[in-house]
């Protein structure tokens, strides 16, 4: 099941979108719907959907001025009368733009071509499931890394930071949310904020002053979120 959310200013066109979906997509998961840019960016760090469905005005607001505060990169689907912005769409990385009126032959053209992208993604990520290393495309290439090997990873703001036992810092243009799920393949990675991730194997000592630290081998001090404490307990109880 792949989770989607539409946007639309329009609640007719929202309930022509998702009637299409829910009659025809099963495997396709409508997990809200929104009129404006600022609901949808909310509902999409919220949700982590892998689809956009996006009309490009919403309201009195353009889409494109929001979405770079999108934490994670869902595909987008286009759903526009505004053709003129059809180029600008496809900067965005859109997959697809389909023209207002919807005419369903383009839009069942657009969405299998959704499911075939995520299906390869899918298919990928499980053909590497068991792999002990991660490949990190960066701006200079790719950096090959064994996950046993990492110290830490940090957001940096779009971009992820990477320290390993061999001194290297591997600065990733994926952010951080895409590598959460290396959190239950490699169970020693944990969060411990919303920008760091630690491996539990380098923590040195924890440290509790006006708060929780946690001091690692490398000599580097890294912050426990207050909303991340309580987990961190749990896990450190388990270990007891």
């Amino acid at each position: 099941m792949y989770t989607t959310i539409i946007a639309d200013d329009d609640i007719i066109q929202r309930t022509i979108i998702k009637k299409l979906i829910e009659d025809n997509y099963p495997r396709l998961q409508i997990v809200a719907e929104v009129g404006g840019a600022t609901e949808l960016i909310e509902a999409s760090n919220n949700y982590r959907p892998h689809l956009l469905l996006l009309d490009i005005n919403l309201g009195s607001d353009e889409i494109f001025d929001y979405l770079n505060q999108l934490e994670t990169e869902p595909i987008i689907i286009f759903i526009s009368s505004e053709k003129r912005f059809a180029v600008d769409a496809f900067r965005f990385n859109a997959l697809d733009f389909i023209p207002k009126p919807l005419d369903k032959i383009v839009f069942d053209s657009a969405i299998n071509k959704v499911l075939t992208k995520l299906d390869l993604d899918f298919s990928k990520s499980e053909a590497v499931i068991n792999l002990n290393y991660l490949v990190i495309p960066s701006n200079q290439g790719y950096d090959i890394v064994n996950l046993e090997e990492v110290i830490s990873i940090t957001s940096e703001g779009r971009a992820t930071l990477f320290v390993t036992t061999d001194d290297r810092k591997i600065l990733s243009y994926k952010n951080l949310a895409q590598y959460e799920y290396l959190i239950y393949k490699y169970p020693l990675f944990i969060k411990i904020s919303r920008s760091s991730v630690i491996n539990f194997k380098f923590v040195k000592r924890i440290i509790r002053d006006s708060g929780m630290f946690c001091e690692l081998t490398n000599g580097e001090i890294v912050p426990v979120s207050r909303r991340k404490t309580n987990d961190f307990k749990i896990f450190l109880n388990n270990l007891q």
